[in-house]
């Protein structure tokens, strides 16, 4: 509890983020009743380990056990760090295995009704944005202002992103897009002028009927929900499966991976091989008429 009270400063200071401060809260809460009230040099790596059986007999998967861990773990790092521990008990923990997760992989007939859905909802048009131009949800689209869309070149210059490689980098759009874009800017106008400009002050492409920026997680739960319903589509789908589709689709096509890495904002192209390497098509044939082609 110590731990949670110096990152609600972080908080504060924007050292980490308020999402990143509401999972290590939840997840190490889940392990209060086990080690709680345990000085740090009475706690085992058995203790952890017995704590975490008992969480998934509770019913509790383990990829959520994991990574219970790995927030439990950056406390007790972080205790070791400061001396307050003599030892960094997570590096000796076997934590359970995380069920490795395949992105959702859309089909055209799927992907286009998903594209049908999305023009039904208020703010579905950010399911076609990240479709269409391969935006991380948060920090890239629901931050994105009027002034980053160019209408007349038919372009979005991200800001702020996940990397140095993601922010600057400009992407077209197609016609139908930013159609429905420029349609959306005139709402907002309208609806600016009527408020004496104090709604939307910050220019968000989407923004609450408030004028304030989107939650992530009420898009997820409503708008999202009700989209994926709507175009018949698997329920586990996510904005970061939206995302993929986008690298793959363009793969799919030929379009080259260091194009791809740009497109998506990677720092590097061996960042995209190690995301869609299984995208690729094999091209035996291609090594062995190369092979065949040598000669002394």
């Amino acid at each position: 509890e110590n731990w949670l009270r110096i990152k609600e400063a972080d908080v504060e200071a924007s050292v980490i983020k308020v999402s990143t401060f509401e999972s290590y809260r939840l997840k190490t809460r889940k392990i209060l009743r086990f080690i709680g009230r345990r000085r740090l040099s009475q706690i085992h790596p058995h203790h952890l380990e017995d704590a975490y059986r008992e969480l998934m007999i509770d019913g509790l998967g383990k990829t959520y056990v994991n990574a219970i861990h790995r927030a439990v773990g950056t406390c007790l790092r972080d205790a070791f760090r400061k001396g307050l521990a003599t030892r960094d008990i997570a590096t000796m923990i076997r934590s359970p295995s995380p069920k490795k997760s395949y992105p959702i992989i859309l089909s055209i007939k799927e992907w286009n009704s998903v594209i049908e859905a999305s023009k039904l909802e208020i703010d579905g048009l950010l399911v076609e944005l990240i479709l269409h131009a391969g935006l991380r949800v948060d920090v890239e689209a629901l931050s994105l202002t009027w002034p980053q869309i160019d209408f007349e070149k038919g372009t979005v210059t991200v800001g702020p992103s996940k990397t140095e490689a993601g922010q600057g980098r400009i992407i077209s759009l197609d016609a139908d897009l930013l159609s429905r874009l420029h349609g959306r800017r005139s709402q907002h106008s309208e609806t600016r002028t009527k408020s004496a400009g104090l709604w939307n002050p910050h220019e968000y492409v989407f923004c609450n009927r408030a004028g304030k920026r989107h939650s992530v997680g009420n898009l997820r739960r409503r708008m999202f929900m009700r989209v994926k319903d709507a175009a018949g589509v698997p329920y586990r789908l996510t904005f970061r499966d939206l995302r993929h589709n986008y690298g793959s689709y363009l793969i799919s096509k030929g379009v080259s991976i260091p194009t791809v890495s740009k497109r998506l904002g990677h720092a590097n192209a061996a960042i995209t091989m190690s995301v869609y390497a299984h995208e690729l098509p094999d091209d035996d044939e291609k090594v062995r008429q190369a092979m065949s082609e040598i000669k002394v």
